[in-house]
């Protein structure tokens, strides 16, 4: 008559499972840490978020610009990187030169990643747009949009804007890894 090994199988499968799951969720437990002004960020509200090629995050405040390596704050502003003509920022993309962009309320900001230089590219020299949203549209140029919903083209050759005409007012610009997306009204593509 043959050995019954179906207990002895169903105990190692049940505790194979509970190792690995213990294994599994103590591995992916979340945590999170708060960063405050008194930890070094120059203003409370994050208005946006990028990280560039050696890891470090970069936060948009509506006061200045903090790079961030996991241990402290370097803020920049007005008073230290004459280029920010404004320190409202409102959105952050990295392009494929590891350059950053960000959309403030003076157009365009860029900081050279391999330099460390940051350069200001207001859309117009008679009146101040905001950038409100800033996607890289191939390797030479990117996709703005304004708070007065107009979309530009900036070549990043010759640091030049071309605006975008289309029939309804864009409202919003949808990033992704591969693309971007328009958003009209009522949220046609």
């Amino acid at each position: 008559m043959p050995q019954r090994t179906t207990g002895k199988k169903t105990l190692f499968v049940f505790l194979s499972f509970f190792a690995f799951f213990q294994c599994c969720w103590t591995q992916y437990r979340l945590s999170f840490e708060h960063y405050r002004i008194t930890d070094g960020l120059s203003q409370s509200n994050v208005t946006c978020i990028v990280e560039d090629s050696q890891n470090q995050l970069w936060f948009g405040t509506q006061e200045g610009l903090n790079r961030f390596d996991g241990t402290s704050f370097d803020p920049f502003n007005r008073e230290n990187a004459p280029a920010i003509k404004n320190a409202y920022f409102f959105d952050a993309t990295k392009d494929a030169n590891d350059d950053l962009w960000f959309g403030t309320r003076n157009g365009l900001l860029k900081y050279a990643f391999k330099k460390g230089v940051f350069t200001s590219y207001a859309i117009s020299k008679k009146s101040t747009k905001s950038v409100m949203n800033v996607a890289v549209l191939g390797p030479t140029s990117l996709l703005v949009l304004t708070s007065k919903q107009e979309l530009y083209r900036f070549d990043k050759q010759k640091n030049r804007y071309s605006r975008i005409r289309l029939n309804t007012p864009v409202k919003t610009l949808v990033k992704s890894d591969k693309t971007s997306f328009i958003l009209g009204e009522n949220n046609v593509i």
